[in-house]
C-alpha cells in the first residue's frame, strides 16, 4: 500500500508546525484554523460562545506573534495549549475584577440617590463629567465608554491601552467623579 508523499490533513498540530517551519504557507493557515477551532471548543466549556471565540482569537494572535522564534522544550502543541490556558485564565481574572467593580458600584449608588431629585443629580453629574473631561480627558473617555456599555477589551483597543492601565484610569476617574459629586453635596 503506497502512501502519498504529502498528507493533505496532518493529524497533529506538531506535524503542521513542522511543515510551517519548512515554508508551507497552506499548512500555516490550516494550523491556525485548527488551533482556533480547538481552543474555541475548549473555552466553550468555561464561558459563553462569544467570549470563547474572543479567547481563542486572542490566543491564536499571541501564538502567531511568537511561534516562529520560540524554542520549544516539549512540543509546539504543548506550548500553544499553554498560551491558550493562560489567555483563558486572564479572561477569567478580568471578568471577576469587572464583576467586583460592578457590584461595588451597584451597592453604593442606588441607596444614596433614591431620595434625591433626579434632574438635580443628572445636572450635577453632567457638570462633573465636563470638569473631568476638561482636566483629565482620558479618565473621562474611559468612564463614558464604560457606562455606554463597551466591554473592557473594546475600550482598551479603542484607546490603545492595556487592561491594567484601563483599571487604573477607571479607578482614578471614578475617584475624581466621586470627589466632584461630594463637592456638590452628594455623599457617594
Amino acid at each position: 500500500m503506497a502512501q502519498s508523499p504529502v498528507d493533505p490533513k496532518p493529524s497533529t498540530v506538531d506535524e503542521l508546525f513542522r511543515r510551517v517551519r519548512d515554508g508551507d504557507q497552506t499548512a500555516e493557515k490550516t494550523l491556525f484554523r485548527q488551533l482556533f477551532v480547538r481552543f474555541r471548543l475548549f473555552a466553550e466549556q468555561e464561558v459563553n460562545s462569544q467570549e470563547a471565540a474572543d479567547v481563542a482569537q486572542r490566543a491564536c494572535i499571541a501564538i502567531h506573534e511568537k511561534y516562529l522564534e520560540e524554542q520549544f522544550t516539549k512540543s509546539f502543541g504543548a506550548w500553544a495549549y499553554g498560551v491558550f490556558r493562560n489567555t483563558l485564565l486572564k479572561s477569567h481574572q478580568t471578568a471577576r475584577k469587572e464583576q467586583k467593580r460592578q457590584e461595588v458600584l451597584v451597592d453604593v449608588l442606588p441607596e444614596q440617590t433614591s431620595s434625591i431629585d433626579e434632574s438635580f443629580l443628572k445636572d450635577a453629574l453632567r457638570a462633573c463629567m465636563r470638569k473631568l473631561m476638561d482636566s483629565f480627558p482620558r479618565y473621562g473617555r474611559i468612564l463614558n465608554l464604560k457606562y455606554q456599555g463597551f466591554a473592557t477589551d473594546d475600550v482598551c483597543v479603542r484607546l490603545k491601552i492595556s487592561s491594567d492601565q484601563y483599571y487604573v484610569y477607571l479607578g482614578r476617574g471614578r475617584s475624581l467623579l466621586r470627589s466632584c459629586l461630594e463637592e456638590r453635596g452628594f455623599s457617594v
